[in-house]
């Protein structure tokens, strides 16, 4: 929400927001959210996001 409202960065907010999205639906995940699903190191869903962003 920073990026866009207080940056006015648009759509690199929205692309980051797709990502985060994208990676939830994925299961691409930390110990926090993943349940009884496979958890991914801090660091992997990081560098999962930097790459597909």
């Amino acid at each position: 929400m920073m990026l866009k409202g207080a940056f006015d960065l648009y759509a690199k907010a929205t692309a980051i927001r797709k990502v985060v999205y994208l990676s939830l639906a994925e299961w691409i995940v930390n110990q926090g959210l993943a349940g009884t699903n496979k958890a991914y190191k801090t660091i992997e869903v990081g560098d999962w996001l930097a790459t597909n962003i």
